[in-house]
């Protein structure tokens, strides 16, 4: 008598269909196997879309979701897409593979769906409410497009209180959202908010009822409050920071490794010292470079080409040359990103570029940038500003030097009621009538004379003198 003859009818009936969909899919993943993707068909589609839907029925949301990457892959395959890339093929098919091998072995264990959500997966996260404030510090923020028509912003936050980052992400379907993560990076993440997720994603906040999971994700619904929090700075990164290459090892080696996924990827502020032009891969579809710690040591800089990350390669190419155009922007004191080990090499993905002394983004100071969602062109350090458009830099900067200039004023004005006043001068300047200028009358002779040889008045009729109408003294 096993442990499954204890068990409900729903939870047998899915063990049963478990059973057949692991059996399906090892046949369909062998039949891939030996046909090769130069032999893949519209009947190879609708076999990978059906498979998707026994995975669903059978509760295997992971492998499902590798059938859906599949079948969208082979739709850009048969499309002559070119943006289908073949390594991304290789790896779905791979990981699709280890996941059902590793459903097969918990199987002939006896173990129950309950016991097998790392391996199975959940289709919806439960979350719960909190009942007390989490303030929370934006870390770094990146855009992404999945290959089953999601597009989605994720921002990791730093806390107080724990080592590692929470994640607040928004997602919706490209088909109604487009394929561009900047889109959703400049709207609120929730309809009851005013703040837009790039303003949240600077500063410090406090968040009043929000939901979290018990994977350390966030969600902000229509009752979520977000208010203003102290302001912790570069401290927040000190959970992060690494001073090497050495210790990015020693960080990667420490984290808990996948057994289905490979590698694991950590998160870690990275100094670098220098570093090299990025060079381009198509064949494989990434950009790569690297960057050089204190000590001479090499980290790759590995960034995928895709439409979504045009502004990421752009940036690093702005911090490490060839720039492709305007000045070079300031250079950040440290990077923030994920770390991880491929193709026999330490590899770093950047995020975020840090700036503790504070940079002008825009007409907004910041002291961080994120790169793949914000262009560096638009950056100014607090020395290089334009003159008259400096941002104020609180401590150093006094009230008259941090504003701008209009007419001998300076505006903003830092009392309220002399801002009213100025307010007022100019709405008064702006409505005030204009003073309507005359023409020049021509030198012929003085009076009614001059008039008259420029436009003869009509018999009987007395030459004007008025200049309203044509202001060559006519009149008409």
């Amino acid at each position: 008598m096993s442990a499954l003859d204890d068990q409900p009818k729903r939870v047998r009936d899915q063990v049963e269909r478990m059973h057949a969909a692991v059996d399906a899919v090892d046949a369909l993943l062998a039949r891939l196997g030996a046909e090769g993707l130069q032999r893949v068909s519209a009947s190879s589609l609708a076999q990978l879309k059906a498979m998707e839907t026994t995975a669903h029925n059978a509760g295997m949301v992971h492998v499902e979701r590798r059938f859906a990457t599949l079948a969208t892959l082979a739709e850009r395959y048969l499309a002559r897409d070119p943006g289908f890339a073949a390594g991304a093929w290789v790896a779905a098919v791979n990981e699709a593979w280890l996941l059902n091998r590793a459903t097969r072995r918990a199987l002939a264990e006896d173990r129950l769906p309950a016991d097998m959500r790392y391996l199975l997966g959940e289709a919806r996260r439960t979350y719960s409410v909190l009942d007390a404030p989490l303030e929370v510090q934006p870390l770094g923020a990146s855009g992404w497009v999945t290959e089953t028509g999601f597009v989605g912003v994720t921002v990791l936050c730093a806390t107080p209180d724990e080592a590692e980052p929470l994640t607040l992400s928004i997602a919706r379907p490209t088909m109604h959202f487009g394929d561009e993560p900047l889109r959703l990076y400049r709207t609120p993440p929730a309809p009851a908010l005013d703040l837009t997720l790039a303003e949240l994603a600077h500063g410090a906040w406090a968040l009043t009822r929000a939901k979290r999971s018990a994977d350390g994700r966030l969600g902000l619904h229509a009752e979520v409050e977000v208010a203003p929090a102290p302001y912790r700075g570069a401290r927040a990164y000190a959970p992060w920071r690494v001073e090497g290459a050495l210790d990015l090892l020693d960080r990667l080696r420490a984290a808990d490794a996948d057994p289905v996924r490979g590698a694991q990827t950590v998160f870690a502020c990275f100094a670098p010292a220098s570093g090299a032009p990025l060079t381009f891969d198509d064949k494989h579809g990434v950009a790569r470079g690297w960057l050089t710690d204190a000590a001479g040591r090499r980290v790759g800089l590995r960034v995928p080409l895709r439409p979504w990350t045009d502004l990421l390669v752009e940036n690093l190419r702005r911090l490490y040359g060839p720039r492709p155009d305007g000045p070079a922007p300031p250079r950040p004191e440290a990077l923030f990103g994920r770390a991880f080990v491929g193709d026999g090499a330490l590899l770093f993905e950047p995020m975020t570029a840090l700036y503790p002394a504070g940079v002008a983004l825009g007409t907004r100071r910041v002291d961080e940038v994120h790169l793949g969602l914000e262009p560096l062109k638009r950056v100014r350090g607090a020395r290089r500003a334009r003159r008259g458009r400096r941002t104020a830099q609180p401590g150093r900067d006094g009230p008259a030097t941090a504003r701008r200039r209009r007419g001998g004023l300076v505006w903003p004005p830092a009392r309220r009621s002399d801002r009213r006043r100025a307010l007022a001068s100019v709405v008064r300047a702006s409505l005030a009538p204009r003073a309507t200028r005359r023409r020049r009358r021509p030198t012929t002779g003085g009076g009614a004379s001059a008039a008259a040889s420029v436009h003869p008045p009509t018999t009987g009729a007395p030459p004007c003198s008025t200049t309203r109408r044509c202001g060559s003294g006519c009149g008409r």
